[in-house]
């Protein structure tokens, strides 16, 4: 679970989640299993935004532009930097992610929807298509489908509200 700490007790810690529901954890949780402090020591987040496009897209174009998007984000901070990286190849996409880091976790859904909103526009802009899966169908044998095909259109012209049966008024 996400959330802010509002309170600690003797035995209980009160965290105020995302929907503002107050989530009530038992302190033995906090040591008898892992847990993941986002801000403990260092205020700043990182977003991590991946994108994948087309096979044929531009790489460096891709990239210099995920990095100009992430470095004009008014909550980006300069330190650690804005990172656009090419992390592979996919099935069906080219594979990137912007990396980007926030003075705070206050401001994590704001910065990564306007992102993605701004990515979509400036890939679009520039005829960048963000990927999506793609099938590729191999039939070794058109023998049969060929003969079920031809059989379908025999009795499709035997019906009689097949076009072919229908006159036309005179």
């Amino acid at each position: 679970m996400n959330g802010k700490v509002t309170r600690i007790r003797m035995r209980a810690t009160t965290v105020l989640d995302w929907e503002l529901r107050e989530v009530i954890i038992p302190n033995k949780v906090f040591i008898t299993q892992e847990f993941t402090n986002w801000t403990l020591s260092d205020p700043r987040i990182r977003v991590t935004i991946p994108v994948g496009v087309s096979y044929g897209s531009d790489v460096r174009l891709v990239e210099r532009e995920l990095l100009e998007l992430g470095k004009s984000q008014s909550y980006v901070v300069a330190e650690p930097r804005v990172r656009s990286l090419f992390t592979g190849f996919g099935d069906s996409t080219l594979n990137f992610e912007l990396r980007v880091y926030l003075e705070s976790f206050e401001f994590f859904l704001d910065v990564r929807s306007e992102l993605h909103t701004r990515i979509a526009e400036r890939f679009r802009e520039l005829d960048i298509e963000i990927a999506f899966p793609q099938r590729d169908l191999n039939i070794r044998d058109i023998g049969p489908l060929a003969d079920a095909l031809a059989e379908r259109s025999r009795l499709d012209d035997r019906r009689p509200d097949s076009p072919e049966n229908t006159e036309e008024p005179r």
